[in-house]
C-alpha cells in the first residue's frame, strides 16, 4: 500500500531593507525560472508564485521527507546567484554584501497563508538593512 500525503506550505522571501527590487520583468522571470527549476530537483511541486516589489510568494507542495530548511537556503542562495549574475549593475550599488534576500522568512504549513499574513509578514520593521 503506498502512503498518501498532502503536504502545502506557503513561503515568503523579502529582499533585504525591502528594496524595490523585482519591479523589472526581467529579473522576476530570472527568479521564477530559477524557482521551478530548484523545486523539480527537489521533488517539489510550486502550485503558485507571486512577486511583490520587495518580496516573492510561492505555495507548494511536498513530500514528508524533505528538509524544509535545506529547500529554504537552496532557494534563497539559488535565486540570489542567478539573479546577482544577470544582473550585475543594477544589484552591485544596493547589495555589496552577500544575499539579496533578507535571513527572515514567512512559512506556513496547511491550507497556506492569506494576503493578510503576507502583509503582516512585510510591515515587521526588522529586515537586514
Amino acid at each position: 500500500m503506498k502512503n498518501k500525503y498532502i503536504l502545502k506550505y506557503s513561503l515568503v522571501l523579502v529582499a533585504k531593507a525591502k528594496r524595490k527590487i523585482l519591479s523589472e520583468d526581467s529579473v522576476v522571470a530570472t527568479i521564477e525560472e530559477e524557482v521551478y527549476n530548484i523545486a523539480k530537483s527537489n521533488n517539489v511541486e510550486i502550485l503558485d508564485f507571486g512577486v511583490g516589489a520587495d518580496h516573492i510568494h510561492l505555495q507548494f507542495k511536498a513530500t514528508p521527507y524533505i528538509r524544509l530548511d535545506s529547500f529554504i537556503k537552496d532557494l534563497s542562495a539559488r535565486t540570489n546567484r542567478v539573479v546577482k549574475s544577470k544582473n550585475k549593475t543594477e544589484f552591485k550599488k544596493y547589495y555589496k554584501m552577500n544575499s539579496i534576500w533578507a535571513k527572515n522568512y514567512c512559512i506556513s504549513s496547511a491550507q497556506g497563508i492569506g494576503l493578510d499574513v503576507i502583509k503582516e509578514h512585510l510591515a515587521m520593521e526588522d529586515f537586514d538593512k
